[in-house]
């Protein structure tokens, strides 16, 4: 049985090995800057931003929510916006834990490239 954190980077690695254009240039700024927003902004504001924003940023929040969804959190952003605090602090922390994994592995494969 694999634990969270494996679970976690399991994930995300399919999502940078997938993405290409997320590790390039461009995709830098995402991954750097999707987390701080999460914690920063909050997980519903920064998905607003990434889905207004669109591109990368929405690309990657999509596999956020695809992340919360595969551990039973949130659906997608209009599930997620119908939660309760409780339930909103739980999806927040987990998508930044899940967002940091993105991150580290995209700056990896960008030193690979």
């Amino acid at each position: 049985m694999r634990n969270l954190e494996q679970i976690r980077a399991q994930h995300a690695l399919a999502f940078i090995i997938g993405n290409d254009a997320i590790t390039g240039a461009e995709g830098g700024n995402i991954l750097s800057r999707l987390p701080t927003m999460i914690a920063s902004d909050g997980l519903l504001a920064t998905a607003a931003f990434a889905k207004a924003k669109g591109g990368g940023f929405e690309k990657t929040m999509d596999d956020i929510f695809a992340h919360l969804k595969s551990q039973a959190i949130a659906n997608d952003l209009a599930d997620l916006a119908s939660k309760g605090s409780l339930e909103l602090q739980r999806a927040s922390t987990e998508a930044l834990a899940y967002a940091n994994y993105i991150k580290r592995f995209g700056k990896a494969k960008r030193k690979e490239d």
